[in-house]
């Protein structure tokens, strides 16, 4: 099976489709995504290039920053910051002419606007800075869950672990993403 290319450098990729393993490994991979990555560690879901823009190509996966209960596909590898800033100019973010918001951040209605993001797949014993949501506070060994707009905050029950805090981090007061959280990401469980 060949996914077709996007327009879109990276989502060209190729899986043998007769059983067994589809790739070789966790491998980062690369999606187009509408939003604003304003962070590397947000946690990623996957969504429908048609949500965001009706008129799109196809209908293909697309990543965006979970919300809270949603299943985790990987994490942020990269932020969306452009490179073509002058030194001293505020950070600014692919896709450039975003200007839709919702619960998980800044958007574009453009399919052709879309930026191409890089996943990395959730392996247990990973080490990854996670951003920390809004007001919230983690001692070690903390389970860690997924909040609104691609952040942890701390699992309570009934809700899906996906990492281990490893340091303490005191987020009060503070805006999402303004502290990290240093964790380890563990087998999937929900928190009893």
């Amino acid at each position: 099976m060949k996914l077709p290319n996007y327009k879109i450098a990276g989502y060209d990729t190729t899986y043998r489709s007769n059983g067994g393993e589809i790739t070789v490994g966790d491998h980062n991979q690369t999606y187009p995504t509408p939003y604003q990555i304003k962070f590397k560690g947000l946690l990623l879901t996957k969504k429908v290039s048609t949500d965001y823009d009706s008129d799109a190509f196809a209908s293909y996966p697309v990543v965006v920053p979970a919300n809270a209960g949603e299943v985790v596909i990987g994490w942020a590898d990269i932020k969306s910051s452009r490179t073509d800033q002058l030194p001293g100019a505020p950070e600014t973010f692919h896709p450039y002419g975003a200007d839709q918001t919702d619960t998980r951040g800044t958007y574009i209605q453009e399919e052709s606007e879309f930026f191409a993001q890089t996943v990395a797949p959730l392996r247990i014993g990973q080490k990854v800075g996670f951003p920390a949501a809004a007001n919230t506070t983690f001692a070690v060994n903390t389970e860690l869950t997924v909040s609104n707009g691609g952040f942890v905050k701390p699992a309570t029950a009934g809700e899906m672990v996906y990492a281990i805090a490893e340091w303490q981090v005191d987020n009060t007061g503070k805006a999402a993403g303004a502290q990290f959280v240093p964790a380890t990401v563990i087998g999937k469980y929900v928190k009893v």
